[in-house]
């Protein structure tokens, strides 16, 4: 089965510190879930997907931000540039098979 889902999940405190419970499931792919990057100094994540989208979500509120579409294949890889002083740079790799 292929997932589209983004499942957000939750250590313990304390001694439940080795449990983990399920804060949230995120919807919005329409196809699987390829890659994920994530960042908390800009507190988003971002998840690629075989849909050709990348979508950012808030990772506070752990709600949808914006889809980024127009790519020619299947997301491949994210990362998150957090050494950046004034804006947060997502970079996204697509992989062409021939």
């Amino acid at each position: 089965m292929r997932c589209q889902v983004v499942n957000v999940w939750e250590f313990g405190k304390g001694r439940h510190r080795r449990h983990l419970s399920l804060k949230k499931s995120l919807f919005g792919h329409s196809e699987a879930v390829t890659c994920l990057a994530a960042s908390a100094a800009y507190n988003i994540i971002v998840s690629g997907s075989r849909d050709r989208t990348c979508i950012i979500w808030d990772l506070n509120e752990l709600v949808f931000v914006r889809q980024l579409r127009g790519h020619a294949a299947p997301v491949a890889a994210v990362a998150i540039n957090e050494l950046t002083v004034c804006s947060c740079f997502i970079c996204v790799f697509v992989i062409y098979f021939y």
